[in-house]
């Protein structure tokens, strides 16, 4: 827990998101003893809609089950629909494997990949501003109808 923080600019992300109306989910592999508290000690807790622990779905990404029961509860549509994430073998593949965009942030805890796993869009490094420029100009999914 010593190493916990938030990324650089993920507020002013989750921030720009809110303001287009947009719907914010949590798909975590992780447990929830650990994640709630995290959460609540990063104040990020109340910045999202939803959130789905693996360790209380049962399923885990990038096992398509665990995407479908987020979409099947909010009645979210596969083509307004993106995933954003930092690791290609469980994010990525899980948004592909149910036929939506994804986004792919690589970073320092990015794990190796299968390189043949796609991502709609993806830059190296996490940098929220350029992350919303991608996003403004490439995704529907980020402007407001």
């Amino acid at each position: 827990t010593t190493h916990i923080r938030k990324y650089k600019n993920v507020d002013k992300l989750l921030n720009e998101l809110r303001k287009r109306d947009k719907n914010i989910y949590l798909l975590s592999n992780a447990q929830t003893c650990f994640t709630i508290d995290e959460l609540k000690d990063l104040d990020l807790l109340d910045k999202f809609d939803d959130i789905f622990i693996s360790s209380e779905i049962g399923y885990k990404k990038p096992d398509p089950y665990f995407l479908k029961f987020l979409m099947n509860k909010h009645k979210l549509k596969v083509k307004e629909t993106i995933l954003i994430g930092n690791d290609l073998n469980s994010d990525i593949l899980c948004a592909n494997s149910v036929g939506i965009d994804s986004f792919y942030i690589e970073d320092k805890l990015s794990s190796k990949a299968n390189k043949k796993i796609k991502p709609t869009y993806s830059i190296k490094g996490m940098n929220i501003d350029k992350v919303i420029t991608i996003l403004q100009k490439n995704s529907k999914k980020f402007i407001n109808k």
